[in-house]
């Protein structure tokens, strides 16, 4: 789940939702398992964390993919564990976490 600053979009999984929780739409350019999702602060972007795949950006308005960062694959029963805006905005923090290890990326959008 995540919620944009403002808290009007909020974004589960594929799904978006306005701020009294009513349906606006689903992000499915992809068609791919999602192992997480966040929501820009503005309300602009989703960003999807896409097995194999990498991290991808829609458009929360059209839902259209905008674009792909590769991501290296992950160790066997390595799981990415949350994504992250920073608080300013500026970043999107990925951590992936499998055993006793653990992986840090960092996006810029």
């Amino acid at each position: 789940l995540s919620i944009d600053a403002d808290g009007s979009t909020i974004l589960h999984d594929r799904k978006v939702y306005d701020a009294t929780l009513s349906p606006v739409g689903t992000i499915d350019a992809f068609g791919a398992d999602v192992a997480g999702s966040v929501i820009s602060p503005d309300g602009s972007h989703a960003w999807f964390d896409v097995a194999l795949r990498g991290v991808l950006r829609a458009s929360i308005s059209t839902g259209a993919l905008l674009d792909r960062v590769s991501t290296d694959a992950a160790p066997y029963g390595a799981f990415s564990s949350f994504k992250r805006f920073t608080s300013d905005g500026s970043m999107v923090v990925r951590v992936e976490r499998g055993g006793s290890t653990s992986r840090v990326s960092v996006i810029v959008p």
